[in-house]
Formats: C-alpha cells, structure tokens, sequence
C-alpha cells in the first residue's frame, strides 16, 4: 500500500489515556512502501481517533504530520474515542538493551512484536530518566527525522544535546551507520 486508509482504527498503548506516539509512527510507515528520508512529528496528545487529511484546515486539532520522499499525511482529530487497547511491551523492550552513560544498543528485531519506533523511544526516555534534566518533567516523544526504518540489526541510540531548557536530541544508527535524529520534548 502507498496511502494510508483516511480512517485510522487506533489502540491506547497499555495504561495510557492517549494515543501513543510510536503507535500513530508505526501505522502510517507500515502503510507506506519503503518510506524513505522521514520527518514525523507528533503535536498533541488525544485519547480520541484520527483521520487522514491531505491539508488540515485552521481549525482542526493537528495530532500528527508526517513527511518523507514519498508522502505526506496529516492526522487530524476527530470526537470519537479510542476505546480499544494492547499491551505495552517497554519493559520487555528495555530488557534487551544495553546501556552505558551516552547510548544504549540493541539488536533489532529482538523482542517479538516490538517495532523500531518503539525501541529507540523505551531506550531514550530510559536513558533520559537517568539524568537529572530527565527527572525534571515528563518526557515526550515528539519528533523523529531518519532516511528509512530498518528491519534489522545492531541499533545504537546516542544522547547528543539538550536543545534549552526543555529539549532532548538523540542520534540513531543502525549497523554502525547514522540513519538520523530523535528528539524529546519535557512537560
């Protein structure tokens, strides 16, 4: 498939009252041929669905634009919520993962049913806890640039900066490679 479908049927990841970053991340590049050179940012948090919209107007509430060489897909709110769930796999994930002071590594696929997106966001806000600046707020997932999302191999996470007071950015490599950059947002 080459578009994703306009009406998205999402789930609320484990206990969370909103629909998940990596979750809105995984449905639209899994709908997508081989999505290269991608910047996906994620706006604001909902507990309700999101439909497609190819230009959002001014008064919806924009959850999600995601752009690549291919496509771009806005995700715009809609009033029905989301009342269906499954079980968040962070735990598992960060199980397999190992850390020093700046980056944690894993080899990918590892844990089943765990995607990429999932694995560099449990690695990062893990790596970010530790800090002092992690243990000032919540952490958000907010925004991912990468050239492609891989299947497989040896992925590293790297803490590079802190962009302000309230910004993190990671670099992401995959089999010794940077693939691109991850960046977290602090509330």
């Amino acid at each position: 498939m080459d578009t994703p479908s306009s009406n998205p049927r999402f789930r609320l990841r484990g206990n969370r009252k909103y629909l998940s970053a990596t979750t809105v991340f995984d449905w639209i590049t899994e709908s997508l041929v081989n999505p290269t050179n991608i910047d996906f940012q994620f706006h604001t948090f909902t507990g309700n669905h999101a439909n497609v919209s190819s230009k959002p107007s001014q008064t919806d509430r924009l959850v999600a634009t995601y752009r690549s060489s291919h496509k771009t897909v806005y995700l715009v709110e809609t009033d029905e919520p989301i009342l269906e769930r499954y079980n968040c796999n962070e735990q598992q994930i960060l199980s397999t993962v190992n850390f020093n002071s700046t980056s944690g590594l894993f080899c990918f696929p590892l844990v089943d049913s765990a995607t990429y997106i999932e694995y560099v966001v449990a690695t990062y806000k893990a790596m970010l806890e530790g800090t002092d600046d992690g243990k000032m707020g919540k952490l958000i997932f907010g925004r991912v640039r990468a050239d492609s999302v891989p299947i497989g191999g040896s992925c590293v996470i790297e803490h590079r900066r802190k962009i302000g007071k309230q910004f993190f950015e990671a670099k992401l490599l995959c089999n010794d490679e940077k693939i691109g950059s991850l960046y977290f947002g602090q509330q």
